[in-house]
């Protein structure tokens, strides 16, 4: 088509509904290719001066003095002139507008969005003027059907996708960005080809978010978020350290900050995006978000969880992995078999013994193989689990593990039910064990644990034992549900249920564990919890000891320091029944809930535990 002399407005240009910048020149030619699929080439000379209007879509086109040539796709040139078209030429679908008092009809220029993820995002954003899809944009191409694009009802258009996996989705557009979401996240931005982010994209402000831990004991804690994290190091009494606490950003996009304060301190941080996760072992610790105190439910969202009596122990109401035959490698029976599986099995198997079975070792013990699962199905349809049982009274181990054993869902028992004396000299001819973990990764889940003069279950590393009832085992001198020896840094015992131990738990050496969770009831043979050598770290909370002096044979309390101790011991938030509170002048006294026989209480932190049978406060025994 070719064109000269003076158009009018409005025939030949449709459309055009956004403003852009305008030439300085009197005049404007406008060449229209927006919704066409084809190119359209021009050409044509003016009188006088000619420029490009910069923010239109004109980067290839040329001038050369007051001649102009260039082509069109889906886009649009425009230019401002003086006066007077000589000549114009246009071969294609475009259309063409020219003359004067065009400057407001020029749309804004065409800008291409790119999202991109090495994880995965679903996003949203939305423009003031029209968006559409990048289809052949290599490997960040919009998806013909996933990502769809719609025009909202106030004129302006919003996209909605879904990319991830090292692609990304293109989008051309017009216009402004007034919105994306998420506004931060584990992606990257581009528009037009350089990098930016949502607060950029869409000319707002980065509010940041300000957290700040306080604790006027000590806290160690961890928290991640989905943006960015930085430490406050002007914060007063509560700025983070700069060396002591870490922040680091994960592989997929989080970030991850881990710290230790208190003594009337606290450290503090901003941070974009959302809080997804908050940990710490302290429970004397509070909590600021943009100075307003919280806890960590409402900070990360969730739902504070309730622990009822049914929930410690499991068996029927256990809702953690359970096994059946159908998770098995192997199915055993008999003793024999069992001794034969272990010797077939590797890591990553499941040998099962069906709930109707029991089994005898009469003094063979069976060496479980790393990262092997040994499980019953103690608690589904109302089965009591398999029984494996060990009749003789002699130093015997019924079942021994390394590193990375499961033990699930059984029933396994000695020979004592109730508490038996032997001389001194005869101690160890009595000394058996349930399950001994050498190493470390070992778990103990949905157990019931009974009848062994030495120790039901014996931890050498660090091992998980939770919902598992552990009972009767006790006899003159020895008696203890789990024993924790050196080597042990972070055993842990949690939803157990505890009856008539000579001790619940008792830690050796330098070792460490954390109990929390657990009820002791209230026919213990002697106090509860205990630590013998120098002890290390160890955290004792949310527990509900039942004794009370009268119903155990001797000290009724519920953690009994056998002489002095480095530690730390942290004992808080525990419900004792027993209602005599230690005294610091008597730390030896053996009627108190907390005691110490050898030394003072120096390395032990006791707060916060309500004595005598009255509800306690929020927060102390199984109330988190």
């Amino acid at each position: 088509m070719k064109v000269a002399g003076v158009a009018t407005a409005g025939a030949l240009l449709t459309g055009a509904s956004q403003t852009g910048a305008a030439s300085n020149l009197e005049k404007t030619i406008i060449i229209d290719g927006s919704g066409t699929s084809g190119e359209s080439s021009y050409e044509f000379e003016v009188a006088e001066q000619v420029e490009p209007i910069y923010n239109a879509d004109n980067e290839d086109d040329t001038i050369d003095d007051t001649v102009v040539s260039g082509t069109v796709g889906n886009e649009i040139s425009a230019y401002g002139y003086s006066r007077g078209i000589l000549s114009l030429n246009v071969d294609g679908p475009g259309s063409l507008l020219f003359g004067s008092g065009l400057a407001d009809q020029i749309p804004e220029p065409r800008k291409e969005l790119v999202i991109r993820s090495e994880s995965e995002i679903s996003y949203e954003f939305t423009t003031t003027g029209e968006i559409t899809k990048l289809l052949d944009n290599g490997a960040n191409s919009a998806e013909q059907n996933n990502d769809t694009i719609v025009q909202n009802n106030d004129g302006t258009w919003t996209a909605t996708g879904y990319t991830g996996n090292g692609y990304g989705d293109g989008f051309a557009f017009r216009g402004e960005v007034t919105d994306f979401s998420p506004k931060v996240g584990s992606y990257e931005l581009s528009l037009d080809g350089n990098a930016t982010d949502a607060y950029e994209l869409t000319g707002t402000e980065q509010n940041r978010d300000e957290l700040v831990i306080h604790s006027d004991s000590e806290v160690s804690y961890e928290f991640t978020t989905t943006g960015e994290i930085t430490k406050l190091l002007d914060n007063g009494t509560d700025s983070a350290e700069q060396n002591n606490d870490t922040v680091v950003q994960n592989n997929d996009g989080t970030w991850t900050a881990t710290g230790y304060t208190g003594n009337g301190y606290g450290d503090g941080f901003e941070f974009d995006g959302e809080v997804t996760g908050f940990n710490t072992p302290a429970t004397d610790y509070t909590v600021l978000l943009n100075g307003q105190e919280t806890d960590k439910w409402s900070l990360t969202g969730t739902e504070k969880p309730e622990i009822r009596d049914s929930d410690i122990g499991g068996g029927g109401s256990y809702t953690g992995q359970t096994f059946s035959e159908s998770d098995a490698t192997v199915v055993v029976t008999s003793r024999d078999e069992l001794v034969a599986a272990m010797d077939s099995v590797g890591s990553g198997d499941v040998v099962f013994i069906p709930g109707d079975v029991a089994i005898q070792m009469n003094g063979t013990t069976v060496d479980i193989p790393d990262g092997v699962t040994l499980a019953s199905d103690r608690g589904t349809d109302g089965s009591s689990g398999a029984l494996i049982s060990e009749p003789s009274d002699g130093n015997v181990r019924v079942l021994r593990s390394e590193n990375n054993v499961h033990l699930s869902g059984l029933r396994l028992y000695g020979p004592h039910h109730s508490e038996f004396g032997v001389s001194y000299s005869n101690t160890w001819d009595h000394a058996g064990i349930g399950f001994q973990m050498y190493g470390s990764g070992g778990e103990v889940s949905n157990c019931e644990v009974a009848g062994f003069g030495y120790d039901a279950l014996r931890s050498r590393g660090d091992n998980h034992i939770h919902h598992s009832v552990i009972r009767n085992n006790s006899m003159s001198g020895l008696g203890y549900g789990v024993q924790v020896f050196s080597g042990s840094n972070e055993t842990i015992v949690e939803y157990c249920e505890f009856d008539r131990n000579r001790h619940c738990i008792a830690g050796q050496g330098s070792a460490g564990y954390t109990a929390r969770y657990n009820i002791c009831r209230e026919r213990q043979v002697h106090h509860a919890f205990d630590h013998h050598g120098d002890a290390g770290q160890t955290e004792i909370h949310n527990n509900r000891f039942e004794m009370v002096p009268g119903t155990v044979d001797v000290m009724p309390s519920a953690f009994r320091a056998r002489e002095c101790i480095d530690g730390p011991i942290d004992i808080h938030h525990n419900w004792c029944f027993n209602p005599n509170e230690p005294d610091p002048n008597n730390p030896g006294d053996q009627e108190a809930a907390f005691a110490n026989g050898g030394c003072d209480f120096r390395n032990m932190n006791i707060q916060d535990n309500h004595y005598g049978t009255s509800t306690p406060p929020s927060g102390v025994g199984l109330d988190l």
